[in-house]
């Protein structure tokens, strides 16, 4: 079980491993009463993908952070999918413009309001996730917002400020923790304990009077590399320093800060957390649908709705009793109240899924303004004045583009246009010649000289962004489908393999050709599909 939970998810799905029954006194009795098979034999990867609810049916599973239900999936379930749902708790928004109170639908009206796209994201509602989503897209909460992103998240708008200072002072600490990491990592002290290592090494070094390494340097502003290649070089907190620059989160794994950075470097801010602005935006829209469906179900009722409150309340005063020890005695509830969030006096019946809308404002706005300032960076960078081609190219690592004519490409099985590769060697410099390797053919090397390529205007020094790779016909790419994709069409979730046919760059478009369906063609937008992190070369050369 510990081998299979290590591997990749495609490796899980791939995974053969199986596991038997122990032959034992229970096992006896479970057949002997339940007539349960002592040989059973069962499979790993199928149960996983059973959790994971991988089918594209029949609905096998509904996992959230509270709640985890298997739906039997023998013969014996007599009923239809409709109803293999879980009715997760939504908030009960009608109740709280009449109470200024937080509650949930009670259980009859939930169980009677209508489906919809609620009932098929789990945990789409739960407070930590949209707080979480909340933070990366808008990390300096606007005053104006604070009201709406509570009722988003059904929370209290003191709750609401107080996860935005937890996640701060977080934030602050794990950059401090980093910074000190790179400072000490050099160090000639190497200890294998557990805890912050470097917090130990700096102790035992301060103690012998040893003089501490150079303090790390933080981004001030200056150029950033464009490759993930190269960024992945820097130092994780230098990395993140260029976040807190830009004004962008830094938390996460350090392929996704590595990602985001990159998007920085190549003019592409807006697109950084793309994926959570999109997600909070359809919460928006489902918050509001959910309103909708609300009012026509108040509508359609006979009777009131029926609320429930507790008879005995939790006590308020400090007392003992022998179910309360006397380390227990101070009622830890003793300041505990009814979730409200004032209304605000514009908002009716009516008119009440507006309280959303200055929220949703603040997120389009905040990604208006970074389009426009990367739109600003591309106009500026192109203004600047040209540097030293062929002292340029004849680097190791400089990234060009080489163009083949058609009699260039004659038995070759490529097509005239441009070509974007790398330098690999610098064979000769007074002579020019070099080794370059291309995107589309990452295994071969090339002999070429500079100075003739450049004499014929058949080279030319690429300024552009590592992106650009992706626009290259005939280079290999990975394109990881989600279950939404796959729909009814029998392929399994996971990433494909494909070469690009055909490449549009001002419309940011590629066609893919995959190598398990060849005679169907896929459309992608490459700079989404980046951010969303569903597309990677299959072997970079950059």
């Amino acid at each position: 079980m510990r081998t299979f939970l290590h591997l990749s998810e495609s490796n899980k799905k791939l995974s053969e491993f199986i596991y038997l029954a122990n032959d034992n006194s229970l096992l006896q009795s479970l057949h002997n009463i339940w007539n349960i098979d002592k040989d059973f034999k069962g499979c790993l990867s199928e149960d996983y993908s059973q959790i994971k609810n991988d089918e594209n049916v029949l609905k096998t599973s509904w996992c959230d952070k509270y709640t985890t239900i298997i739906y039997r999936g023998n013969g014996k379930w007599q009923s239809s999918n409709k109803e293999r749902f879980h009715r997760q708790p939504l908030p009960d928004y009608l109740r709280w413009l009449g109470t200024e109170e937080l509650h949930y639908l009670p259980y009859e009206m939930r169980a009677s309001l209508d489906e919809g796209i609620w009932d098929s994201i789990e945990g789409c509602f739960l407070p930590t996730h949209i707080l979480d989503m909340a933070y990366l897209v808008l990390p300096e909460l606007p005053p104006t917002v604070i009201k709406s992103l509570g009722l988003l998240s059904w929370t209290t708008e003191e709750e609401v400020l107080k996860y935005y200072d937890e996640k701060k002072k977080e934030t602050k600490q794990d950059m401090e923790d980093n910074l000190k990491k790179d400072q000490w990592r050099s160090h000639e002290r190497k200890l294998d304990v557990s805890g912050k290592k470097h917090e130990l090494v700096e102790r035992i070094s301060a103690k012998q009077g040893e003089k501490p390494p150079k303090q790390v340097e933080l981004y001030t502003g200056q150029a950033i590399p464009k490759t993930i290649k190269k960024l992945g070089k820097l130092q994780l907190s230098y990395l993140k320093s260029i976040l807190r620059w830009y004004g962008l989160p830094s938390m996460g794994t350090k392929d996704s800060i590595i990602l985001n950075v990159s998007l920085i470097a190549n003019n592409r801010r807006h697109l950084c957390f793309m994926r959570e602005r999109k997600m909070l935006l359809d919460l928006v829209s489902m918050s509001k649908s959910l309103i909708i469906e609300e009012k026509k179900q108040r509508l359609l009722l006979e009777t009131t709705p029926t609320y429930r409150y507790r008879t005995f309340l939790t006590t308020t005063f400090q007392h003992l009793s022998s179910k309360r020890p006397r380390q227990n005695a101070s009622v830890q509830s003793l300041h505990s109240s009814t979730s409200h969030i004032e209304v605000p006096e514009e908002i009716t019946l009516i008119n009440i899924e507006e309280i959303f809308d200055e929220f949703a404002n603040n997120i389009m706005i905040k990604n208006a303004l970074a389009t426009r300032s990367d739109e600003a960076m591309t106009t500026l960078e192109s203004s600047l004045p040209e540097k030293d081609v062929v002292s340029t190219i004849l680097t190791c690592g400089a990234i060009v583009k080489v163009f083949w004519s058609e009699e260039d490409c004659e038995e070759t099985g490529w097509h005239e246009g441009w070509y974007l590769a790398v330098v690999k060697d610098v064979i000769d410099k007074e002579e020019a010649l070099i080794n370059i390797s291309y995107v589309v053919e990452p295994e071969c090397l090339y002999e070429t000289n500079v100075t003739q390529l450049l004499s014929d205007k058949k080279v030319m020094l690429h300024e552009g962004s590592e992106i650009e790779e992706f626009y290259e016909v005939g280079c290999k790419v990975k394109v990881r489908w989600s279950k939404e994709e796959i729909g009814d069409s029998g392929w399994r979730l996971g990433s494909y393999v494909g070469e690009v046919q055909q490449s549009d760059p001002d419309n940011d478009e590629i066609k893919v050709v995959f190598q398990a369906e060849p005679d169907a063609t896929y459309s992608y937008e490459v700079t989404s599909c980046l951010a969303y992190g569903c597309l990677q070369m299959v072997k970079s050369v950059l």
